[in-house]
């Protein structure tokens, strides 16, 4: 239940990795998140071989006047410690993608009956 998202640099060597799951991350589960129900869908950042979380990031739910009426994304990171500037628009790039890919998608599922994403203009 774990999708994971590479943050590469310009000569696309992978600088670290974000994994989202549906399930659970090393600071909990992430069942029903983000919602009213649970806060905050929290996401690992590993280093680029995998071997231990360096960071993290979460979309945190933005409240009931926000969530229930907008499309709103709140999303919150956590830069590793000593994160070149390049590794850091490297690790921004990788949640944006983490929120259209996993996030849009899961969204697009509740708005048509095929589970695919929105794609009105």
């Amino acid at each position: 239940c774990t999708r994971s998202f590479v943050a590469e640099d310009a000569a696309h060597h992978a600088q670290f990795r974000v994994h989202a799951a549906e399930c659970s991350s090393s600071r909990g589960c992430n069942f029903l998140a983000p919602s009213c129900c649970n806060e905050s869908y929290d996401m690992d950042v590993y280093d680029a071989g995998e071997m231990k979380v360096v960071a993290h990031a979460a979309s945190v739910w933005p409240g009931c006047n926000c969530g229930g009426v907008t499309e709103r994304s709140n999303l919150l990171l956590r830069f590793p410690r000593g994160a070149a500037p390049d590794q850091r628009a490297a690790l921004v790039a990788a949640l944006t993608l983490v929120e259209f890919a996993h996030f849009e998608w899961r969204r697009g599922g509740e708005h048509d009956a095929g589970g695919g994403m929105d794609r009105g203009l």
